[in-house]
């Protein structure tokens, strides 16, 4: 078994020419009422003022780490949060996103009474432009909803609704040991890294929870990396591959 860990969660915050969201990002897992934490940053090469605001953060709360690396993309440098991380369980945090003030409360409380691998919860969208909330069903997922309701579940008994569940690393709550033992890493330097993580995980577990509330707020801008095209976009090709590799390797590509 994975040794002993430190604290109940460790948070990875990675960050990447983020300063003009940092403040409410990081507030929003500062503020949490779930204390026991520690609070992991990833400054990946930012060109403007991101470490000197998390080094700012980090001298006034000692849970606050900054590792400061060159850039390697969101996956590279969650990939460092999770090197260093020594909580039972694992959040993953977007800079520029907030998270409900009772959100780790909640799903730790979930996670301990279920004894689950993970839990997944639901997003809503904030138009940066428009000042405007919105829900999607990407981010609401009302097919799995329906599927597994209240209940603990297997991904091996909900068929194809697994193509239902958003694979964000920020609505879930991950069991560490899971992530460590299966030695789950992000693949570096392309978007929609959280695919490969989330796919891995998922064939690694057996017991998840939909936890049918909004507990984060997802920014959308439109300098936002997922919606800016370009030859990163090319990226999607790249990705795809790890995919059916990823369910190959699992023995699951068939199905």
């Amino acid at each position: 078994h994975f040794g002993v860990f430190m604290v109940e969660i460790s948070v990875g915050f990675p960050a990447y020419n983020a300063a003009d969201y940092l403040d409410e990002a990081i507030s929003s897992i500062i503020n949490q009422s779930f204390r026991d934490l520690e609070i992991i940053c990833v400054d990946d090469g930012s060109t403007d003022s991101t470490l000197e605001v998390l080094q700012s953060y980090a001298s006034k709360d000692d849970r606050i780490q900054v590792y400061h690396q060159e850039n390697q993309g969101t996956g590279g440098a969650i990939n460092t949060g999770l090197s260093k991380a020594k909580g039972k369980y694992i959040y993953v945090m977007d800079a520029d996103d907030i998270l409900d003030l009772n959100a780790l409360d909640d799903l730790y409380n979930i996670m301990e009474e279920k004894d689950l691998d993970f839990v997944i919860f639901k997003a809503i969208n904030y138009d940066e432009g428009t000042g405007k909330y919105y829900e999607h069903d990407y981010f609401t997922m009302p097919k799995l909803q329906k599927c597994v309701g209240d209940s603990v579940f297997d991904w091996r008994d909900i068929g194809d609704n697994i193509f239902y569940i958003c694979v964000t690393s920020w609505s879930k709550l991950y069991k560490h040991e899971l992530i460590k033992e299966n030695n789950i890493q992000m693949p570096s330097n392309v978007i929609y890294e959280d695919n490969i993580f989330f796919w891995q995980i998922l064939f690694n577990s057996s017991k998840i929870y939909f936890y049918d509330k909004f507990l984060y707020t997802r920014r959308v801008h439109s300098s936002s990396i997922v919606h800016s095209c370009n030859e990163r976009s090319v990226d999607t090709i790249k990705i795809t591959d790890l995919i059916i590799q990823t369910f190959i390797d699992y023995g699951n590509f068939e199905d």
